[in-house]
């Protein structure tokens, strides 16, 4: 799946959930901010140049407008319908990250990084691409036995050997697309990497929920930066 298919699919609808598998009107209302807002935003990620060309000519504040009206969607019904629910702290951290993505400073960093050589034509958006790719399988198989391990025995690697792995990925896609498409990127990027994995290995150091690690820094990714 291309990064700018996966921005809709893979962060907004996947990420709004409750923890319940019911479909509650909670649920359905979460789900229906997402679909409201990828109504909007979809047209632009069919295909590499159809995101590429929205890329270069996207005004930030009016993509902000999109995302807080998704915020403001979410919000109300956090406070009303989803009142007595038990929803998914994901739900919070996504809300969050958009408003960090949308503020002052935010807006200012994803313009500089609008304007980076890496979205200034097809061939150097897709050295980004595979740069991305290549992350992405490296930190599967650095990581992979571990996670396989956990998925079998319920047991967490060394903090010692498993951490270090997740800096090494986090070097990689954060500070490798920095160096590649400019210092922007990393100042964008490294708090909102630090801010959901910090979430995801919350309770065991930094080995919570294992089986989502390998796939959560490609997915940040293509949460902002499209694919």
């Amino acid at each position: 799946m291309r990064l700018s298919q996966a921005i809709i699919v893979a962060v907004f609808m996947a990420g709004f959930t409750v923890t319940t598998e019911a479909r509650t009107e909670c649920r359905i209302r979460l789900e229906g901010c997402g679909r409201l807002m990828s109504v909007q935003l979809m047209p632009h990620f069919h295909s590499r140049q159809q995101f590429l060309s929205f890329v270069q000519t996207m005004s930030i504040s009016s993509v902000c407008s999109t995302l807080e009206g998704f915020n403001e969607c979410v919000e109300e019904v956090l406070t009303t319908v989803c009142a007595s629910e038990d929803v998914d702290e994901e739900v919070h951290i996504f809300t969050g990250l958009i408003s960090y993505a949308c503020s002052p400073t935010g807006q200012q960093l994803l313009e500089t990084m609008r304007q980076s050589s890496c979205f200034g034509d097809m061939s150097s958006y897709r050295t980004l691409e595979r740069h991305i790719d290549m992350c992405g399988k490296q930190m599967h198989q650095r990581m992979g036995p571990y996670l396989r391990e956990y998925d079998m025995t319920g047991e967490t690697p060394e903090h010692d050997v498993f951490c270090p792995l997740l800096a090494e990925a986090q070097e990689c896609f954060v500070g490798g697309t920095a160096n590649l498409c400019g210092e922007a990127f990393g100042q964008f990027l490294n708090p909102v990497w630090e801010t959901y994995v910090s979430y995801i290995f919350r309770r065991v150091g930094c080995y919570e929920t294992l089986r989502r690690a390998s796939t959560f820094a490609k997915r940040t990714l293509e949460h902002f930066l499209g694919q």
